[in-house]
């Protein structure tokens, strides 16, 4: 594939160098938190719901999966709340980690035994304040918190790439309806 590249230096990009992954703000009628503690961790940390996103995958269906896997809470995609991007995660990787507002269609949580410790509905200010919640996490839910009180959201829109004509998903930051 780049045999007719000159001799030197490859300006060619490394392949599969960055992981994404996918967590949600789930709040329910009450106005508590979604939140989940992972099985195979050294802390009790509690954390949003989410996981990897798979190859083919748009990051709403991922997260909806990941919030059904790990709570069978079934939940519907609200908007994008806000992204992370790091590097020397995982494999050597860079990691791009999307935060997502879910609305939860069901209530009663039944945790994956496999994965999930315990899950429960928190209320926020007490996921605010806890001391088994990481400083990510607290940032993400103030995140959510401060588009809702600015009446702000990142809405995805379908439409076709101009040149593939593959669908595709546009985000953008728009006035909540």
């Amino acid at each position: 594939m780049v045999r007719w590249l000159a001799e030197g230096e490859s300006h060619v990009p490394v392949f599969a160098h960055t992981t994404i992954g996918v967590g949600a703000v789930v709040v329910n009628t009450e106005g508590k938190l979604l939140v989940v503690q992972e099985r195979y961790q050294n802390q009790p940390y509690w954390k949003l719901p989410g996981g990897y996103v798979e190859p083919g995958e748009d990051i709403p269906e991922a997260a909806m999966r990941e919030v059904r896997e790990e709570t069978n809470i079934q939940t519907q995609f609200k908007s994008m709340v806000a992204f992370r991007h790091s590097h020397g995660g995982l494999w050597g990787c860079s990691d791009i980690y999307f935060i997502v507002e879910l609305a939860p269609l069901t209530a009663d949580i039944t945790s994956c035994e496999i994965e999930i410790e315990d899950s429960q509905w928190m209320e926020m200010e007490t996921y605010l304040t806890h001391p088994n919640v990481h400083a990510n996490n607290r940032l993400f839910l103030r995140k959510y918190l401060f588009s809702k009180e600015k009446g702000l959201a990142i809405n995805g829109t379908k439409t076709v790439h101009p040149v593939t004509k593959a669908p595709q998903m546009l985000y953008a930051l728009e006035p909540l309806e």
